[in-house]
């Protein structure tokens, strides 16, 4: 569960649905442990319902003069399985990606995004400096 965001924090909205990013430890370090925490909230007053294909809810890359040089999920295998998330209005879903994180120190454009096909073009993006 996602309870509150108080670090570092990046976000998109769009017909009222909230996106955000944020991410631990702040600053992220070369080779060292680091986890994404995204989380999608509905503002609007119909319910949202999120279609997700697999057990991937979200992910997060990072990237260097436009070219991806770290994906999330580039290393994991997700189950094969249909499944429905409905927020009401107010109501927050989140997902914690644990990993290690293996680019060399710098500055690099951040973006994360939920798998889920209604929002799935509903992008964050921002910079990071890697210590």
């Amino acid at each position: 569960a996602v309870s509150g965001v108080d670090q570092t924090s990046f976000s998109n909205a769009s017909d009222g649905v909230l996106v955000r990013l944020s991410f631990r430890p702040d600053p992220v370090c070369s080779g060292g442990p680091v986890t994404w925490v995204m989380d999608v909230t509905n503002d609007r007053d119909e319910p949202l319902e999120l279609t997700f294909s697999t057990g991937q809810s979200a992910d997060v890359a990072l990237a260097s003069d436009g070219a991806d040089v770290y994906r999330w999920s580039d290393e994991i295998l997700f189950t094969q399985a249909l499944r429905t998330v409905t927020l009401t209005r107010g109501e927050r879903f989140g997902a914690v990606l644990p990993g290690e994180l293996t680019v060399a120190p710098g500055d690099y454009d951040i973006a994360g995004w939920f798998v889920a096909n209604e929002i799935r073009d509903l992008t964050v993006t921002g910079s990071i400096t890697v210590d």
